[in-house]
């Protein structure tokens, strides 16, 4: 698989919403913490208009906003961002899941939840290495912890992203600099 630049990427998505306006588009981004996901998926959302759902801030709402010096159930995280994937599927059709996604069954189940409410599903997969992971994420306000980094990007390697998950089209994003 060519590893394409993000506005290579993006200039490609671009000419699929155009040649059929009708057609409702999910981004799933997949990456581990500090592969630049959220750059990405960002800037898809600012130049194409996609809605986009970040797993990180719907957890930092949950922090600040609903559960303020509580614990909480990590799962209700997901299931908010499964509502918020359906209902901007519904209403404007282009959607982008801003999460790691490094795990097969997280995929499945994403594609699975909300395969009645897109036409065509891609996967941009963050192709950036370990040790420049840790680094972006240390310049994080809460960074991820090496050991987690390493568990996921092992899991990535062995299991990436793939069409029988239910993509239509898979895209490998080059590492590149802020």
């Amino acid at each position: 698989m060519k590893r394409l630049s993000m506005q290579e990427i993006i200039d490609i998505i671009q000419t699929l919403c155009y040649s059929d306006s009708s057609k409702r588009i999910l981004i799933s981004m997949v990456g581990i913490p500090g592969s630049r996901k959220s750059i990405v998926s960002e800037e898809i959302s600012k130049q194409l208009g996609f809605d986009r759902v970040g797993i990180d801030d719907i957890r930092k709402e949950f922090k600040t906003v609903l559960y303020p010096g509580e614990s909480f159930d990590d799962r209700l995280v997901f299931e908010e961002s499964y509502k918020r994937l359906k209902n901007a599927l519904e209403n404007k059709g282009l959607a982008i899941y801003d999460a790691t996604n490094v795990y097969p069954k997280w995929r499945r189940k994403t594609n699975v939840i909300t395969n009645y409410y897109y036409d065509i599903s891609i996967c941009i997969f963050m192709d950036t290495g370990i040790i420049n992971c840790i680094k972006n994420t240390n310049e994080h306000d809460d960074p991820v912890s090496t050991e987690i980094i390493e568990r996921m990007y092992n899991s990535v390697c062995r299991f990436p992203p793939s069409l029988d998950e239910g993509y239509d089209i898979i895209f490998r994003c080059k590492e590149f600099d802020r």
